[in-house]
């Protein structure tokens, strides 16, 4: 019992992540799947319901999706505390969107050739919008099993179950395999990413490097500097035979000591900045 709700809890986790970091991801193209949504439901409504009549179709369903879609087409402008929940929100609206819609309307259509090409077409757009494997199969399961106690419940049995079950493959093979090319992806762009993330740490330290010598030299500088100033003032009181060097002069090499310790300062901030930006540093209370 303890190892099962262990497991759950992993998996709950996992799936917690994967929502996370797909909603991540998909936010840069989350305007266009927005506008694609709004457009598309109401026009192919128009297509399968007037130029190439379907058996089926329903504009509540339609503009249901539209309207699912809608707030992804205007996600930049959420209010800051709705932010956080935008990948839960995506993953919901394209379970309903895709999946569960596209399989709902493949059943009323009685497994039309029509509706099976759209519904393979609806598990691809899936693939390409989620960025996990784990996710895209959940939401596909989900999808189909609401998509089918809906159909179920309205009391609509005439689908020959054999039917459904011949696509199934295919239907398994296009999320399965989506999946495993989308986790390869993914590994090749961590790969990359740690080779980024490698090459910077390299950087930084040789910069850091050249930075602590120019800041022990500085060191030297601004301890005895003062003393060789005020030498050379008194030798040119004296009458003394040295070049004479001008008084704004004089207030810049006071000064350029602290402000090269402070250009030192600023550089090794900025390179600590890109290395935690890169996830290879932390931050130290």
């Amino acid at each position: 019992m303890n190892l099962l709700l262990q497991w759950t809890q992993q998996l709950a986790e996992r799936v917690a992540q994967a929502i996370k970091e797909s909603g991540h991801f998909a936010r840069y193209n989350a305007s266009a799947v927005g506008l694609l949504g709004v457009i598309g439901f109401p026009l192919y409504y128009y297509i399968w319901a007037y130029l190439f009549p379907q058996p089926y179709e329903s504009l509540c369903l339609r503009l249901t999706g539209a309207a699912v879609c809608l707030p992804l087409l205007f996600h930049k402008r959420w209010p800051a505390r709705w932010q956080g929940y935008f990948p839960v929100y995506l993953a919901a609206s394209l379970t309903y969107s895709l999946p569960f819609l596209f399989t709902y309307m493949l059943l009323r259509n009685q497994m039309s050739l029509v509706w099976s090409l759209s519904t393979m077409a609806a598990f691809f757009l899936l693939v390409l919008a989620i960025y996990d494997w784990l996710l895209i199969i959940l939401m596909a399961v989900t999808g189909v099993a609401l998509a089918w106690a809906l159909y179920l419940m309205g009391g609509h049995l005439t689908v020959p179950l054999n039917a459904y079950l011949e696509q199934i493959p295919i239907y398994a093979f296009l999320v399965i395999g989506g999946g495993v090319f989308n986790y390869s992806a993914r590994l090749v762009k961590e790969e990359k990413l740690k080779a980024y993330a490698t090459m910077g740490r390299n950087i930084a330290h040789e910069l850091r490097t050249p930075l602590l010598g120019i800041r022990s030299a500085m060191s030297a500088v601004s301890h005895y500097l003062p003393t060789l100033i005020d030498a050379h003032e008194q030798a040119t009181s004296a009458g003394l035979p040295v070049t004479r060097i001008r008084t704004s002069r004089f207030e810049k090499l006071r000064e350029s000591a602290t402000r090269i310790e402070d250009e030192i300062t600023y550089s090794n901030t900025i390179i600590d900045m890109l290395l935690l930006s890169a996830g290879q540093a932390s931050l130290r209370t």
